[in-house]
């Protein structure tokens, strides 16, 4: 599988970080993925989205 950078459009509470990447790692996409799609919605309840931070064809 390929891998694709992303980011959080905002900060990740603290407590809950470890839980966010794990939670990230284990997540797979469908390509094309265009930079700034959203990836994951709400991470872990926190109204925070993941987003493409490159694209992918």
């Amino acid at each position: 599988y390929a891998v694709i950078p992303v980011r959080s459009e905002d900060s990740i509470p603290k407590p809950l970080i470890f839980q966010a990447i794990k939670m990230i790692n284990q997540s797979m996409c469908r390509s094309p993925v265009k930079v700034g799609d959203v990836l994951i919605e709400n991470i872990l309840g926190t109204k925070i989205n993941i987003i493409a931070s490159r694209s992918m064809p």
